[in-house]
């Protein structure tokens, strides 16, 4: 391609990172011509790091200050100047800075060679766990925009621990100090306190059998508690968005004495966030709700909420600000996990991570928390949707115990009643939509099925007496999902005057209706059972009219017990197994602060994390003959399990699908916990799971040695093995070897399972068995299968112990970058600035067609990658006129053309041109991350520093696109390692 003069002079480009979303002026007319592709990948990482913070890692029990003084010294030769924000030395050894000048990888590459740094770390932006698909049901009229909600009150003042009644004050539930009065807390104004919680506090009406102790009793909780084990002496740690402690089914309290929180602290800083509450000794969730949800699965107190372990001592630890693309950082996160072990948590729970490797900071720090005694749990992610490698950090750090997702039987949610004549009456659970806006009506309104022209009952078309046969002003329209969006659908709706539009949602569980209009009308949302129902009555009877008083209603949910769908999966990049364990997670009950409503049910790892964190007080207080070893309790928890079974057969390869016995190990990790499996343990094993790698031999056994242990130092017992075989999965399809988001599934498990006879153990003693596993002859080795199982113990007293194996059936290091489909091949897309595409060209083919780059239009480049990239470089070359060829330099600044006669040189970065890949938040998330040009490219890797692009005289200008990847395993400063 070349650039020609445009008529029109072109004015200068800023070099802040704003500018590059910003409509540059005429830059000219661009004539495509070819492109050249190395084997590369487009990002997902981008605006997830701060591009003035850096961490700077030592080594372990390194002088901090002698660091800081050779860094310093290094530094300024590098001419860097920076300002030292904070130490770490607990957990993680090094300090964090803060960079003038935007950094890049240059300078990342210079300060990682100064004397004493082990790894230069970018400063991570972290999310929570159930952004990414959760469902969830607010009762609020306060707030619908509760991104602009903020909390304005006293600060609490206070000390830390059991003495803070006498060195400080705490607080009651009415927000005031508890020696003194005052402290009224408010909500854009509104004024709340526990008179406010009384409003939400409705009775919840169980039907068809279900009941709200489910989620205790699938795991055995209930039969813990029975015996009166509620947590009591245990401190749990929970690292998140703080908690709004007034609420009274969490105590109404904060460091007063007998109140469940005892420790907390707030690491939001003023310069970081001016809109949070920023008094470092007060973790008042005023913003974001995360937390009080979190806190209620663990912590709640009850009548409507019980938590796992409510007698438990809890620490609370606000690392979220009010900005809802942020949840906190690397720094903030290693703050609290230091401050939450100086406080001395037996358990420290996270409901927050992102997709990143395990040797990052806060995942070491996680694992160093471990071997320092304290149990570790964290959320595996709500990725699920999009496949393997999904499960995010520090769920992935060693030691850690990693949380996927189970449904629950029941769903609590608002309660819909329907009144269809004498006798004839019902209750029905409904979510809210997006917009935060719930249907409150104790006086019957009636209730119209939409029916548009062509018959249908989507409510796709306005509404009209002609269309519907009926007004709807001030009724509750009902229709069908399908025909047109959400949006279409509400704003018809809300235009005909439509008290609330009901839609019957082809889901067999309840979700939330996403919406981007401004709705200003309930938008209610019905599984598809209940949808389905209710329309057909609307059809046959006449004067059916719906009303709700702000209750709630329990009923079975399709898919209970089964995996939840969002529950993200490993491996991790590193081909171990990423999920621990799973529990409960799926539509839970819980709390909410109480001027947004006080209850909420939601959906997510967030959720099912801290119930594992509750589990492991229970198992803490209930075993008095296991020592706090958390790599001991860790073992215990997730071994003692029940396996999940495969939900459906999906995408499934032509076998006897329900031929195998569990889902895969990389959806539920070790299984569902069983608690009252746990807290009998006598047996466990050494090696919680058998990870395999990957397989290039395949007619040859893998043995691997499994070592158990007899916890009881009174009696032996007898051990038997067994083979549970799971499922196997691979994101890639069979028939074009192209990367998909729905994974395809097999029944095939290993060929082969070489088992032990029985074994005898002795009491208090350890032995080893050896298992050998055979890949699945059956499964193509271009396929790119993960393959899985079980290895079940059970013991002569009953006792079952469950350990996963995982393998992969190929070269995992030859895995391809991009498809060989030509479907798929990468193009040069001309585009206009809000994505709509007017021309792509690719796959070798050139024009001489002019295409003008101006304010409202760009290039860009459009391809498909197949698995993870740690480094993904996409760069504009310019054919170099012939004075100036030179031969390729080391650095990669030149480049031979085809067949040797052409030289390029690399201008720069595109926009999005460096980051980390991963294929499903690629595809999942294509459209901001696609890399692109206007007149400008970047010759810094955080795009700071622009390059004009120079489209004068009438010569002829080649240009090139190339994309490389850093290979599985490989080492990013070496060349030779990118392809």
């Amino acid at each position: 391609m070349r650039f020609i003069k445009s008529s029109s002079s072109s004015s200068s480009t800023s070099s802040t990172t704003a500018n590059k979303d910003r409509c540059y002026p005429n830059m000219g007319v661009l004539f495509l011509t070819w492109i050249l592709v190395s084997l590369a990948y487009m990002a997902n990482a981008y605006a997830m790091t701060d591009p003035n913070r850096l961490i700077i890692q030592l080594n372990a029990g390194a002088n901090i200050k002698n660091a800081i003084k050779e860094f310093d010294a290094g530094a300024r030769r590098l001419g860097l100047d920076f300002k030292l924000k904070y130490e770490f030395s607990t957990l993680f050894t090094g300090f964090s800075i803060y960079t003038e000048t935007p950094y890049d990888e240059d300078m990342i590459e210079s300060l990682d060679a100064i004397e004493g740094v082990v790894k230069v770390h970018k400063v991570m932006i972290y999310t929570t766990t159930n952004n990414d698909r959760s469902s969830f049901m607010r009762r609020s009229q306060l707030q619908p925009n509760f991104e602009q909600m903020v909390v304005q009150k006293r600060a609490p003042g206070g000390g830390d621990g059991e003495d803070s009644n006498k060195k400080g004050k705490g607080h009651n539930n009415d927000g005031s100090d508890s020696s003194s009065g005052g402290g009224v807390r408010q909500i854009n104004g509104h004024r709340f306190d526990s008179k406010e919680y009384s409003k939400f506090n409705k009775t919840i009406s169980p039907v068809n059998g279900a009941t709200t102790t489910d989620m205790y009793s699938m795991t055995g909780v209930d039969k813990l508690h029975k015996l009166g084990y509620y947590g009591e002496g245990i401190r749990i740690g929970i690292i998140d968005s703080g908690v709004d402690y007034t609420h009274p089914e969490l105590g109404g309290c904060y460091k007063t004495a007998g109140c469940p929180i005892q420790f907390g602290r707030n690491f939001i800083r003023s310069d970081e966030d001016p809109s949070s509450n920023n008094d470092e000794n007060d973790p008042y969730d005023n913003c974001s709700g995360h937390g009080t949800a979190v806190a209620g699965i663990v912590a709640g107190q009850g009548p409507n909420v019980r938590g796992i372990a409510p007698k438990a001592t809890y620490g609370i630890y606000k690392i979220a600000t009010c900005n809802q693309n942020s949840f906190g950082t690397t720094v903030t996160v290693l703050q609290a996990m230091e401050q939450a072990y100086k406080d001395k948590m037996d358990i420290v729970n996270f409901s927050l991570g992102r997709n990143e490797w395990p040797e990052l900071p806060v995942s070491v720090a996680a694992t160093n928390l471990t071997k320092k005694g304290v149990i570790v749990v964290s959320a595996a992610g709500n990725s699920g949707i999009a496949g393997l490698f999904t499960a995010s950090s520090p769920a992935i750090g060693d030691g850690v115990i990693s949380v996927g997702s189970v449904n629950p039987n029941t769903i609590t949610s608002n309660r819909l009643d329907v009144m269809m004549g004498p006798n004839s009456n019902r209750s029905i659970p409904y979510m809210a939509a997006s917009n935060f806006i719930p249907f409150t009506s104790k006086k019957p309104v009636p209730l119209v099925l939409v029916t548009d022209p062509d018959g249908t009952n989507y409510g796709c078309r306005p509404y009209t007496a002609a269309a519907g046969g009926v007004g709807f002003k001030g009724k509750v329209a009902l229709a069908l999902r399908g025909g047109c969006s959400l949006d279409q659908m509400a704003n018809n709706a809300q235009d005909a005057g439509a008290s609330a539009l009901l839609i019957a949602f082809n889901d067999t569980t309840l979700a939330s209706a996403g919406l981007r209009s401004r709705i200003r009308i309930p938008i209610l949302t019905l599984v598809k059972a209940d949808g389905e129902k209710l329309i057909k009555d609307a059809k046959t009877l006449k004067n059916i009219t719906v009303s709700a008083d702000g209750g709630y209603v329990t009923e079975p949910v399709q898919g209970g017990g089964k995996m939840s769908s969002f529950s993200s999966w490993g491996p991790t990049p590193e081909l171990n197994i990423g999920l621990a364990v799973s529990a409960p997670g799926g539509y839970l009950f819980t709390t909410y602060p109480v001027g947004l409503g006080a209850f909420i049910t939601q959906s997510g790892t967030s959720l099912s994390a801290p119930y594992v964190a509750g589990v492991a007080a229970l198992i803490l207080q209930s075993s008095k003959r296991i020592k706090r070893d958390p790599e001991l309790i860790r073992d215990i928890i997730i071994q003692h399990t029940k396996l999940v079974k495969p939900s459906s057969a999906g995408n499934a390869n032509n076998h006897q699908y329900m031929a195998v016995g569990a889902d895969s190990a990389l959806r539920q990790g070790n299984g569902l916990i069983d608690v009252v499996s746990a807290s009998k343990a006598t047996i466990v094993s050494q090696t919680s799971s058998i990870t395999l790698n990957y397989t290039t031999n395949y007619y040859s056994p893998i043995v691997k040695t499994i070592k158990l242990q007899n916890l009881d130092q009174a009696k032996g017992n007898i051990l038997y093995f067994n083979h549970i075989p799971a499922q196997s999965y691979s994101q890639y399809d069979p028939t074009t070897g192209r990367f998909s988001l729905n994974p395809v599934t097999d029944t095939q498990s290993a060929s082969m399972v070489g088992l032990p006879p029985p074994q005898y153990i002795q009491f208090g003693k350890t032995i080893e068995v050896a298992v050998s596993i055979l890949p699945p002859l059956g499964l193509s080795p271009n396929g790119h299968w993960f393959y899985s199982g079980y290895i079940q113990v059970r013991s002569l007293s009953g006792e079952t112990l469950n350990i996963p194996y995982m393998g992969y059936k190929g070269d995992f290091k030859r895995l391809p970058f991009l498809t060989s489909d030509p479907a798929f091949e990468p193009k040069l897309v001309y585009t206009t600035d809000d994505g709509k595409v007017i021309k792509s060209i690719g796959g070798g083919n050139e024009t001489e067609e002019p295409y003008v780059i101006d304010k409202g239009h760009r290039i860009g480049f459009d391809f498909t990658g197949n698995r993870p990239a740690r480094i993904v470089r996409i760069q504009l070359l310019q054919q170099q006129q012939q004075q100036q060829q030179q031969s390729i330099s080391s650095n990669n600044s030149t480049t031979t053309g085809q067949s040797g006669r052409e030289k390029y040189k690399v201008l720069g970065y595109l926009t999005y041109g460096y980051q980390e890949f991963n294929p499903i938040l690629a595809q999942q998330y294509q459209a901001p991350y696609n890399p692109y040009f206007k007149d400008v490219v970047y010759s810094d890797t955080n795009e700071q520093k622009p390059v004009k692009i120079k489209s004068g005289g009438e010569e002829r200008r080649k240009f090139k696109v190339r994309l490389s990847a850093l290979k599985i395993f490989g080492n990013p400063r070496n060349p030779q390692d990118y392809e």
